[in-house]
């Protein structure tokens, strides 16, 4: 295929074909020896004709195009950062998208693996200083960065989902004295650049977060006066990005069915800095909303690329995280 015709091939919905335009018929050219007088014509044998498959076609957007937004899904950054907040994105191409947020540790990494495993890897930051990406990062090898507006993170839906996610976690007041006390910068840096999260889990089908249980979280909290719940333990930024999703399913208007609440952890807690409890350390674990608490997976989680849109988020800094992610993504699919 030229390098001409692979540009021009778009990303195409599911289970439909790609049917390549008909050459002309050259079943009956002839062609005679221009050296020879006497010598008969000969008959050239027509062609093949090319089809490219709906593979040929997934094939040039994974190697050429590399993550452009408007060639697969026919709208520009700014319109893939709006569905995501909405919730309305849909991914209908057979590649899956993993999002993430470019930091060191668990988002690198799981940035790398997807690509390998021929995912489109999108890492979602806000303006630069809020969010910067990790060292060494590279678009080649670690995915697509896409950056969203101050504007867009402090506004809704965003910060709605933010401040329910700070308050379920018992962060809230906190966070409103930081805000009094701590320069713009440092407040910044330190919360808003957890707002972006809610980019990359609102349209996940399911979460794959590499972690520590945090050490203030291992108490049972009342609700509505009168529910003895555990909170989700998560700790750092991933934490309110786990919460974020969560808040997502229940009952409700608005609410997702809590049964397809896809939410997979990976216990990789230190000791003196995180909470150790050893039915989770160091093991894939998966949140059961109904019981608000971690259900052990003996077998791991299924392969990321199993869904569509996932995310892949968690620590800057991993102990057994980074083997896990590799064993992860080195599942059949």
């Amino acid at each position: 295929m030229s390098l001409r015709r692979a540009r021009e091939i778009k990303a195409i919905p599911k289970n439909e074909s790609v049917t390549a335009p008909p050459l002309p018929d050259m079943s009956a050219m002839n062609v005679a020896c221009p050296e020879c007088k006497d010598s008969p014509a000969q008959q050239i044998p027509a062609p093949k004709t090319f089809e490219p498959t709906p593979e040929d076609v997934e094939d040039n957007l994974k190697t050429m195009f590399g993550g452009n937004l408007k060639t697969m899904f026919g709208y520009d950054d700014d319109e893939f950062v709006d569905k995501l907040k909405l919730g309305t994105f849909k991914n209908t191409t057979n590649i899956s998208i993993m999002l993430s947020g470019a930091s060191k540790g668990a988002d690198l990494k799981f940035g790398k693996c997807a690509k390998k495993s021929e995912d489109l890897a999108v890492h979602i930051l806000g303006p630069e200083k809020m969010n910067e990406p990790g060292p060494g990062f590279n678009e080649t090898t670690d995915g697509r960065i896409l950056r969203t507006t101050r504007a867009v993170l402090l506004a809704s839906p965003i910060d709605a989902a933010f401040i329910s996610a700070l308050k379920s976690l018992e962060q809230y007041e906190t966070y409103t004295q930081n805000e009094n006390d701590w320069k713009k910068e440092t407040f910044d840096e330190y919360w808003h650049a957890s707002r972006r999260n809610f980019l990359q889990v609102r349209s996940a089908e399911a979460v794959y977060a590499v972690a520590y249980r945090d050490l203030k979280s291992q108490k049972k909290h009342i609700v509505d006066d009168k529910t003895v719940e555990q909170m989700m333990d998560i700790g750092g930024g991933t934490g309110i990005a786990c919460q974020m999703y969560i808040d997502r399913f229940g009952e409700g208007e608005g609410k997702e069915d809590p049964q397809q609440c896809n939410l997979f952890f990976f216990d990789d807690s230190t000791k003196g800095f995180a909470h150790i409890e050893p039915k989770t350390h160091n093991k894939w674990c998966k949140w059961n909303h109904s019981a608000r608490s971690w259900t052990v997976l003996e077998n791991g989680p299924p392969h990321p690329s199993t869904y569509n849109t996932y995310a892949g988020i968690g620590a800057t800094i991993l102990t057994n995280g980074t083997a896990a992610i590799e064993a992860l993504y080195a599942k059949a699919k």
